[in-house]
């Protein structure tokens, strides 16, 4: 029994020995050196811009009909501004054959970059209807409170100039005035007269027939 016990710690000893020799033969081959080697690979994003329309991101500006790249670090959020030219709008926006229309917020679409990757951006003509505009309402004319010709009975002028200087019916009175007051008077003065004469002849007629009977 003791001699399979001393077997059995030679084996375990001597497997303890090869391991600690594969260990450390490299380092010993390696001229004493241990290198680690660690690859960072950058991911490559390429932008594809239709006409039309322009895309900037990055720094740098992407025209119309134009194929760009740039690369960044995995786990980098990238954003790409979209702006299309007048009457125009994005019609495909698409991130490595990815419909990705929905994450474009007022012409903003970021994404956080894992690998490589390709937008594409592409623009149509709006054809929206255009709002139309209400018709500017023509004036009409404007009412009037009273009429022109005819003024209001409390504007109507009161004369301030003394009668004497006022033409008719203000004034003196005119020549055919005079005319017919003249021959009014005369009337009126024959009419007395006459009178006075009828009693006259009438009386003596009367003491004659008062005599008689």
């Amino acid at each position: 029994m003791k001699g399979a016990g001393c077997t059995l710690k030679r084996i375990l000893c001597a497997l303890l020995l090869c391991g600690l020799l594969c260990a450390l033969l490299p380092a010993a081959f390696a001229d004493g050196q241990v290198q680690t080697v660690t690859l960072d690979i950058p991911c490559t994003v390429t932008v594809d811009v239709g006409e039309h329309g322009k895309v900037y991101s990055a720094g740098t500006t992407y025209p119309g009909k134009t194929v760009g790249s740039f690369q960044v670090w995995p786990g980098t959020r990238v954003s790409f501004l979209i702006t299309p030219d007048t009457d125009y709008v994005v019609n495909v926006l698409t991130l490595s054959g990815r419909d990705v229309r929905d994450g474009l917020r007022y012409g903003l679409y970021g994404t956080v970059i894992e690998h490589s990757e390709t937008l594409v951006v592409r623009f149509e003509e709006d054809q929206s209807p255009s709002p139309t505009s209400s018709p500017t309402p023509t004036p009409g004319p404007i009412p009037t409170l009273w009429p022109t010709s005819t003024p209001s009975p409390w504007t109507t002028p009161v004369p301030t100039t003394p009668p004497w200087q006022v033409t008719p019916p203000y004034g003196p009175k005119t020549g055919d005035e005079n005319t017919v007051g003249t021959w009014a008077a005369l009337l009126l003065v024959s009419a007395a007269a006459l009178l006075v004469l009828s009693r006259k002849i009438h009386k003596p007629h009367t003491d004659q027939a008062q005599k008689r009977n």
